[in-house]
């Protein structure tokens, strides 16, 4: 994503941007697919080794095609950084990208252990969310101080962001949208196998129309932006959209069949959630200065990733929480519910008229999760108007939009 616009010509951000975004909407999406063919041919442990010999031939075509000196060309030999130099990498921002990791790794890791393992109370889910509180507030600081012109680092986001109110609405809708973006991708293939009995890749083919429509979205709001310039109007429609879409799939009835009116609420849902996605990434370099490029690419995805686990440890809790509450003992032993929230595979081991019972509890959670995610649909609609009321409606301030 730096590379890319480093490399395109501003102008041409919005036609090569609704690339972009649709791809890797597509990518996401398309996940579950791919997974389930390979968990249901072999271990599922192969999709951990997907990545390397992908990106071992990205990173060769990138270092073949990219222009020399990239992104310095043009400019004299001896006015080019090197990329290993020991000033370089003094200016790398070591001690907030830790603090930024650490502070979501134990919010992360207290949400999900706590529907799992231990109890809110523990002093184990306490310990880490304290720290995780602590972290975030030793990163807020650190980026005041490494915003200073005096500081040598390049902090990984910067205290003048907080500045920028449009941006700000920008980061925080990234990471709301993340949370459906994500959430769906993962739960809505887990309740086809949980609640319906389908295998993983007929799970996976049932993700079909939210995997088309998200980057199908993704191309229409770079379309209409090119013409229209209206990023403010795609971003409340897009959020419009995924609140209608999850709000219907919230309602999909408790039973073990398969609704065939599901299919249409992940069209809707995964086309609003393409329209924020695909404008999110054309208008990002027209809301930061030049400066700030590289770095607030890097924290629209990093906050849209944070959404992402967020939302995913979020509806974990919900859904364990709520198979505790409703499965207990006498319907299920604690072995077997301790089993259960490890993994589903354990719902075969039952009885026929227990699996019904499950499932259905099973499904009755997933609704709730929806639910919840709807929340964070709706809390778009604040990060939009809090770009509103600086820049007005029909205010752009997008490159290529003036």
């Amino acid at each position: 994503m730096i590379v890319f616009f480093e490399l395109i010509p501003k102008p041409k951000y919005p036609k090569y941007g609704s690339i972009v975004s649709a791809d890797i909407a597509l990518a996401t999406v398309m996940g579950p697919l791919l997974g389930g063919v390979i968990v249901d041919s072999t271990t599922w442990r192969w999709v951990f080794l997907l990545n390397v010999p992908a990106g071992a031939i990205a990173i060769v075509i990138l270092g073949i095609f990219l222009p020399s000196a990239f992104p310095h060309q043009g400019k004299p030999s001896e006015s080019r950084p090197r990329v290993f130099s020991k000033q370089s990498m003094q200016r790398v921002d070591f001690l907030g990208a830790f603090l930024l990791i650490g502070a979501n790794l134990t919010l992360v890791t207290a949400l999900l252990e706590a529907s799992t393992t231990f109890s809110w109370s523990s002093p184990t889910i306490i310990s880490l969310l304290a720290v995780s509180g602590v972290l975030w507030i030793a990163f807020i600081a650190w980026e005041w101080f490494a915003t200073k012109e005096h500081i040598k680092q390049e902090p990984v986001f910067p205290f003048r962001f907080f500045h920028n109110r449009y941006w700000m609405g920008m980061i925080l809708q990234s990471a709301f949208v993340g949370v459906p973006f994500t959430v769906l991708v993962v739960d809505l293939p887990q309740r086809f196998q949980a609640v319906n009995n389908l295998s993983a890749l007929d799970a996976g083919v049932r993700l079909l129309p939210y995997a088309m429509l998200a980057p199908i979205g993704s191309l229409v709001s770079n379309m209409i932006f090119i013409r229209r310039k209206a990023p403010l109007t795609l971003l409340f429609f897009g959020a419009v959209f995924q609140l209608v879409g999850l709000t219907l799939l919230a309602t999909i009835p408790v039973s073990t069949s398969v609704p065939a009116s599901q299919y249409g609420y992940q069209a809707i849902a995964g086309f609003g959630v393409g329209i924020t996605f695909g404008t999110l990434v054309t208008i990002t370099p027209g809301s930061v200065e030049m400066r700030d490029l590289a770095t607030a690419t890097g924290a629209m995805i990093q906050f849209r990733q944070m959404g992402g686990a967020i939302g995913l440890t979020i509806g974990s809790s919900l859904l364990n929480s709520h198979l505790k509450s409703h499965l207990a003992p006498p319907i299920l032993s604690p072995d077997q519910l301790s089993r259960l929230l490890q993994s589903t595979s354990q719902i075969q081991t039952f009885a026929p008229q227990l699996q019904e019972v499950v499932r259905e509890v099973f499904a009755s959670g997933y609704n709730l999760q929806m639910k919840v995610i709807t929340g964070f649909a709706a809390a778009q609609f604040p990060a939009v108007l809090l770009m509103v009321k600086v820049l007005g409606w029909r205010e752009v301030r997008v490159v290529g939009a003036r």
